[in-house]
């Protein structure tokens, strides 16, 4: 029998992208358990043929169905300020419940703690891997030789926040916070569900450790020209500063918050950090990542025609 892994949450942007990798490539290795917080939000997976059950880390007495013959999980950090705490109480029930394998998003070097983003992810990575090699309870005839395997998958930013920039390149533009010279790496939200979906299906081939994945590295100017070029729209590269960026974001429906750390993080690639980061995609999805202008093309363009 298929061994069973777990999503939380299924409906998240990672989650949701995992599990349809799962089912598509891996239906003969695992069974697939889409983890929600409302039963409400299963209709967001109801395409899938999966289980669905209803779970929270917050709530503690209702993860037993949840983890139930699961020894594979994958948890989407929230974009909350609790995210935190909830991730640490995450890899806490993972030994409650005895799931040896744990696959969890962070940004690149985190471990720098040089932005709000990197401080937040460090503290989780530092709680993971504090606990690697420690047995999990695997509940009666429990022997301990089950030991706990993170495995940290620190991302890029995505292709698809270009989404928040929609109504600038709609106009034209493209603005962002990186200067003219630097490079900014980003990497396409399904790579990253592909390699979330290869640890859960084969858990034994990866070890506990970090790992970046990591599209391409570009220029602001190289990003419009790729808009432009794959979906045959006029787009001008324009630097705006940190204050102009985070307005634009908020403007955009973003979080305070959230916009100020992904401006952040750019500055922080402006400055010159972080240039140089080899990618870990192709170890997990045994080929090269996809390129920013084919996500243009496949995604962003029915969105601006």
């Amino acid at each position: 029998m298929a061994p069973t892994v777990a999503i939380l949450s299924a409906n998240s942007n990672t989650g949701t992208a995992a599990i349809e990798c799962l089912t598509e490539q891996y239906a003969d290795k695992v069974k697939v358990r889409g983890v929600v917080r409302r039963m409400q939000s299963a209709a967001d997976v109801e395409e899938f043929d999966i289980e669905v059950v209803k779970g929270d880390v917050n709530q503690p007495h209702m993860l037993g169905p949840v983890f139930e013959g699961v020894n594979a999980a994958y948890f989407a950090v929230p974009t909350s300020l609790e995210r935190v705490a909830v991730t640490k109480k995450f890899i806490d029930a993972c030994f409650t419940h005895g799931v040896q394998h744990a696959v969890i998003l962070s940004v690149l070097q985190a471990d720098r703690k040089e932005t709000k983003f990197q401080q937040q992810f460090a503290e989780i990575e530092e709680y993971a891997m504090s606990k690697a090699g420690k047995p999990v309870n695997t509940g009666a005839g429990d022997t301990g030789s089950a030991l706990f395997v993170p495995v940290i998958l620190r991302c890029a930013p995505f292709y698809q926040n270009m989404y928040s920039s929609l109504r600038a390149i709609e106009q034209g533009t493209l603005t962002l916070p990186l200067g003219d010279h630097k490079y900014l790496p980003h990497v396409d939200v399904e790579d990253v569900a592909a390699c979330i979906a290869a640890v859960l299906a084969e858990p034994s081939k990866f070890a506990a450790g970090t790992y970046n994945l990591i599209g391409e590295y570009q220029a602001g100017n190289q990003i419009a020209t790729a808009i432009a070029m794959k979906a045959g729209v006029q787009c001008n590269y324009q630097a705006v500063t940190d204050d102009e960026a985070v307005t634009q974001l908020e403007q955009n429906g973003l979080a305070a918050w959230i916009a100020k750390g992904q401006v952040e993080t750019m500055a922080w690639f402006r400055e010159g950090s972080g240039q140089d980061i080899e990618s870990d995609v192709s170890k997990f999805k045994g080929s090269k990542p996809a390129k920013f202008g084919d996500f243009v093309a496949t995604c962003l363009k029915p969105m601006l025609n």
